[in-house]
This record gives C-alpha cells, sequence and structure tokens, in this order.
C-alpha cells in the first residue's frame, strides 16, 4: 500500500471521529482546543486541521475562529455529518403499521428526517422486546417502544433519546372479555403476547392472583381467537378493538390500581438508541421536534394527511 493510500485511509478515520464529535455539538458551542481534541481522537495536530479543514470544504461544518477566545461552532449539517459518521441509511425500528396513530409515527419520523436530508430506513418489527433485540444486534440505530416498555427495558447498554407526549403510541388499552365465556366454571383464558412488553405486564398485572390461565399468542391473531372462543379476555390496545360487536365482547378499562401505577407512559412513545450511537443520539435530538412529529401524526389520524413511510 502507498504512503498516498495510507494517508488517505488516515484521514478518513479522523474525519469519521470528528463528525461523531462535531453531532454532539450545538451551534455556538466552543470547541476543544486543537492539541486537546488531537489527543483525544489519537491523532497528531496536523492531521486534525486537515481533517477540519475538509469538513469545512465540504460544507459538514462552518467554524467562527476568534484568535486567542477560541474557535466556535457556527453551522453543522446533521445530513452530511452522518454519513460521515456511520456511513449508511439510519434505521429505526417501529411497531407494526397496524393503525393510522402508527402510521402516522412512522409518516412523521420519515418526512422529517428525510427533508433534512437523512437517508432513513424504517423496519416494523412486531414486539418492543423483539425490537429491543433487533437494537442490542445492531440491526436498528434506534427503536420505537412506548415509555413504559422503554424504562422497564432499557439497560445501561441503551438510552431513551426521546420521550413524545401522552397518546403518541397508543390512545390507550382496554380489557376485552368474549360474553360467552363468563358464566363457564373454568378459570378464565387470558391472551399474553410475551413479545409485547406492554401486553405481558399489563395481562399479568391485572390477573394477578385470579384462577385464571394464560394462553401465549401473537398478537396480530388476537382477534380471531377472541372471536373464535379460543381464548376469553385480553388487555389491548383500544383502537385496535373498536369494531367488535358490543353484543359478543365486554369492555372495561384497566381497573384504577393498574392505571395508577402505569401512569400515561404505556400510551406515549420513546425512541431509544445504544448508549454508545452517539451519532443517533444528535440525529434524534436535534432534528426531532415533538410538536412538529406530533401534528403530521394527528394529520394522518384524522385522514388530512395520507400516510408515506
Amino acid at each position: 500500500m502507498t504512503s498516498s493510500r495510507l494517508s488517505r485511509g488516515r484521514s478518513g478515520a479522523v474525519q469519521h471521529q470528528l463528525a461523531r464529535y462535531f453531532l454532539t455539538l450545538q451551534p455556538g458551542d466552543r470547541l476543544k482546543p486543537v492539541r486537546l481534541l488531537a489527543r483525544d481522537l489519537r491523532t497528531s495536530v496536523g492531521s486534525l486541521s486537515h481533517s477540519i479543514r475538509e469538513l469545512e470544504r465540504t460544507g459538514a461544518v462552518k467554524i467562527d475562529r476568534r484568535g486567542r477566545i477560541g474557535s466556535f461552532l457556527n453551522q453543522l449539517s446533521h445530513a452530511a455529518l452522518w454519513r460521515l459518521a456511520e456511513g449508511g441509511p439510519l434505521v429505526i425500528g417501529l411497531t407494526l403499521p397496524s393503525n393510522p396513530r402508527f402510521e402516522g409515527l412512522a409518516t412523521g419520523l420519515k418526512k422529517i428526517l428525510t427533508e433534512a436530508g437523512i437517508d432513513v430506513y424504517l423496519v416494523f418489527i412486531r414486539g418492543s422486546r423483539t425490537r429491543f433485540a433487533a437494537l442490542r444486534e445492531n440491526r436498528c440505530h434506534v427503536i420505537v417502544t412506548s415509555a413504559f416498555s422503554a424504562e422497564h427495558l432499557s439497560t445501561r447498554r441503551e438510552r431513551i433519546v426521546l420521550e413524545l407526549p401522552p397518546g403518541s403510541f397508543v390512545a390507550g388499552h382496554c380489557l376485552y372479555f368474549q360474553s360467552r365465556a363468563l358464566n363457564k366454571a373454568r378459570p378464565l383464558r387470558v391472551a399474553i403476547d410475551r413479545d409485547s412488553y406492554d401486553h405481558a405486564s399489563l395481562a399479568e398485572m391485572e390477573f394477578k392472583g385470579l384462577d385464571v390461565k394464560f394462553v401465549p399468542i401473537m398478537s396480530s391473531r388476537l382477534e380471531r381467537l377472541l372471536s373464535d372462543g379460543q381464548v376469553d379476555v385480553s388487555v389491548w390496545n383500544s383502537e385496535e378493538m373498536h369494531h367488535f360487536s358490543a353484543k359478543d365482547f365486554i369492555t372495561r378499562p384497566l381497573s384504577d390500581a393498574i392505571a395508577a401505577k402505569v401512569g400515561l407512559k404505556n400510551t406515549s412513545a420513546a425512541l431509544v438508541a445504544r448508549a454508545d450511537c452517539v451519532a443517533a443520539h444528535a440525529i434524534i435530538s436535534g432534528l426531532i421536534h415533538p410538536e412538529e412529529l406530533m401534528s403530521i401524526q394527528g394529520k394522518v389520524i384524522s385522514g388530512e394527511m395520507v400516510p408515506q413511510y
């Protein structure tokens, strides 16, 4: 390998590290002194200075140099810095787009990030536990779950980057009983989706200490299983069950004790990233403004906007 190729390789590696560093800053922030930054990135002052000039030349950053006062970040391009930092699309794992609220969330994320110049891929994964597994296996940069799931499933390896307002994930949860099963002399068969932290936890809390039998299910089959009488009761998202016939099903809200314990965390969406993926943190916190995202979601729910994701 020639010395020029080695030089380009080193330069690229320094730019990669620099891009991650700049993504942690806001316009107006003071930069670390060059010598300290070179030490942190384990490179020479000359290589660092050259890489900074390259980032300026391409428009990834604009720097205001003020002599003895120091240098300040004047402007940054999230899209350009993301490409340098990660070298590929931003991958976000979401729940299945089974209702307008989920579709609105997907549409809003796609629209905001794409308009900012970020190449984004949305992947749809059933179950919050499965989405966390995908995040830990580096198959996603970011996942979306309820805030309730995010708080309980996150470890030191993950970080909740953004929590959205109540109602951003689901409108609420209710209990759905198959009316024909209520008078039968046997334990109630309670549907439980172990892949969904919300579904499993709420069901276990609701029926703790009662004479019931938990029946493992896939959430996509819940409506059929209830209709066919294969399960007697389930906790589920109220928006996806509103079309059930009132004569066949009895609906009631979660018990007061459970509602008080959980609060509105099960209705709020949370965006979670790996703790060490500073570039993803910067993109989400820097570009996703909750009021804008909620506005787009609301338009999709009302039918004013066609879902596009």
